[in-house]
């Protein structure tokens, strides 16, 4: 899947992944299924995937970041962005998109 992020192919990775059962859709295959989301400019369908993920992404920056990214391309809720991208920040994470 790591690959078909590189290659922008988001499709993919979105049909991959909603062909797998529910019980297969762990904490790391759902982050992925989010940002193949908001990378498709399909930010509230990446938010809900990302709201089920809310206790076990409390504490990753990464889940901050791709929450605050659905929030600030959604228009009209970037405000809501902010307090995850400092989130992320403040969990260490270096990636100078979360900084700008």
């Amino acid at each position: 899947m790591e690959q078909w992020h590189k290659e922008d192919e988001h499709k993919t990775i979105v049909s991959r992944i909603e062909k797998l059962p529910a019980e297969q859709r762990d904490y790391q295959i759902q982050s992925i299924y989010a940002r193949a989301l908001n990378n498709l400019n399909r930010e509230k369908e990446a938010l809900t995937a990302l709201m089920e993920l809310t206790e076990e992404g409390k504490d990753d920056p990464l889940w901050h970041y791709h929450v605050g990214y659905a929030y600030f391309y959604m228009g009209g809720r970037e405000a809501e962005s902010i307090p995850h991208f400092e989130k992320a920040i403040t969990l260490g994470d270096e990636d100078a998109t979360v900084h700008y």
